[in-house]
């Protein structure tokens, strides 16, 4: 089986009949795909990124820009060995020769290869070897400031679990000192955290754009390595990966925003639905693109520096009140199977993929119940309502955060592409989908106000007729505003 990728440009959607005095701004995505028999043959990775500004922003002047930047008269970072500029463009840059050629086994002197990317199985053997200790901090920029916050503040937001934050805060860039390119996914993310905060309003545009420009420098690296894994690289590449969900799930949300906020006619509906579904279905094959990468590789994975953000945690035995409330939201789950074997009109084969996601959404619920420490244990009482059950686990603490996604990667094919063509009963399935996506990651930041917006998606798509369809949601998460 072979991997390939590319990189490409799309632009957010406009609402139908909506004009800006701003030019659109670009999204760069990279796409990864798999050729071969494998059954995620029929999915690709897509990585959604924060959008590269178009307004001009502040930069510092220039006086000591390599010849290449000189000649085109674009504004260098002066960067060494190489600076951004060149290293986008994939150029040699002027600067190399201003420094030593160091050497370590195994990797190539940036001098010798810097501008080609070299065929072949040993991946990264190119990349710059660089004694500085934070090689993708640019001179009188805040990177090395962003770097600080990243250790001090984003790293320990990522994970509730003392040996994961070890692994984001200092295991993550140790590595990133060998590849660069991690470095700025590091950078990137940092960035965004800080954007995202309270109070950065005024930043906010401009902290954004520093993001974007560590993710279209770390961008090219990754979609020629993803095509040449090996066990040196496998790891740095699945923490990669693994950040830029993180990109893909705030992207998201803001482009949920737009599109549930916007009024738009009778006319522009089919488009927004189209783009809506465009987005959710970009946000599942991300997440099932991650999980190729672990499970094609699990064996180097799971014995190099990543070991703790692999494990899994032992699900115990549901134990008071916790039985209770599985057996009733579990007898609610199943009550949704019934909408599609009332209608005749449905194909066998659409109906046992409905039935089958709908299995897994009932395991992963139960999954979550078993994996979730009560914050005030003393006050859950047995005989509970949905939306007290709810509150209950909102508060309450799991570690095992990737438990909440294992639904999106046991979905089938299938089923999928019902999502994708947004038939109302997989829209139906997702919604309640969403009921889990806010109790386990409502307080995180990169997740935004995805699970409301999911339950809007899902309302607009199925109208108010269908509206007890997904009452459930609506009543324990919510709806994002919805217009038009």
């Amino acid at each position: 089986m072979t991997i390939t990728a590319s990189l490409y440009r799309t632009y957010p959607y406009r609402p139908h009949g909506q004009e800006s005095a701003q030019k659109s701004q670009p999204r760069y995505c990279l796409t990864v795909g798999m050729s071969g028999n494998s059954m995620l043959q029929s999915d690709a990775m897509s990585l959604s990124l924060s959008s590269i500004r178009n307004s001009r922003r502040y930069h510092h002047k220039s006086r000591r820009g390599c010849a290449s930047c000189k000649k085109k008269r674009t504004k260098c970072d002066e960067a060494k060995p190489s600076c951004g500029n060149c290293i986008k463009s994939q150029t040699t840059c002027s600067f190399i020769s201003l420094v030593p050629a160091f050497r370590a086994p195994g990797i190539s002197s940036y001098a010798e290869n810097a501008g080609t990317i070299p065929q072949g199985s040993s991946a990264f053997a190119w990349l710059p070897f660089q004694p500085a200790p934070f090689p993708y901090c640019r001179p009188n920029t805040r990177d090395l400031e962003i770097w600080h916050h990243y250790r001090a503040d984003t790293a320990t937001s990522l994970s509730n679990e003392r040996s994961i934050r070890k692994l984001f805060q200092v295991d993550l860039l140790e590595l990133s000192a060998s590849f660069p390119f991690l470095g700025h996914g590091i950078m990137s993310i940092a960035y965004s955290h800080l954007a995202l905060l309270p109070g950065q309003q005024e930043a906010y545009e401009k902290l954004m754009a520093e993001s974007s420009w560590h993710l279209s420098v770390a961008l090219p690296y990754y979609s020629w390595a993803i095509g040449n894994i090996t066990q040196d690289n496998c790891s740095v590449l699945f923490a990669f990966a693994t950040l830029m969900v993180l990109h893909t799930y705030m992207n998201a949300s803001e482009d949920f925003e737009v599109l549930l906020s916007a009024e738009t006619d009778a006319n522009g509906q089919l488009q927004r639905q189209q783009s809506l579904s465009h987005i959710i279905t970009r946000l599942i094959r991300n997440i099932r693109g991650i999980f190729f990468v672990f499970f094609r590789f699990q064996k180097w994975i799971t014995t190099g520096t990543l070991l703790s953000m692999v494990q899994r945690h032992t699900s115990p035995i549901l134990t008071g009140p916790q039985i209770s409330w599985n057996t009733c939201e579990d007898e609610r789950l199943s009550e949704i199977e019934l909408l599609w074997q009332k209608d005749s009109a449905i194909s066998q084969r659409s109906s046992r993929a409905l039935s089958e996601a709908l299995i897994h959404l009932r395991g992963a619920f139960k999954l979550v119940i078993q994996l979730t420490v009560l914050s005030n244990p003393e006050s859950a009482a047995a005989e509970a309502d949905l939306g007290e059950i709810h509150r209950h686990l909102l508060f309450g603490r799991l570690d095992d955060l990737p438990s909440a996604f294992t639904w999106l990667v046991s979905i089938s094919p299938k089923y999928l592409s019902l999502l994708e063509q947004l038939d109302p009963f997989a829209v139906a399935v997702l919604a309640h989908y969403a009921i889990l996506l806010d109790r386990a990651c409502s307080r995180t930041w990169w997740i935004r106000n995805l699970p409301s917006q999911l339950v809007a998606t899902a309302l607009l798509v199925l109208g108010e007729e269908r509206r007890s369809w997904i009452e459930w949601p609506i009543r324990v998460v919510g709806l994002e505003v919805l217009k038009g």
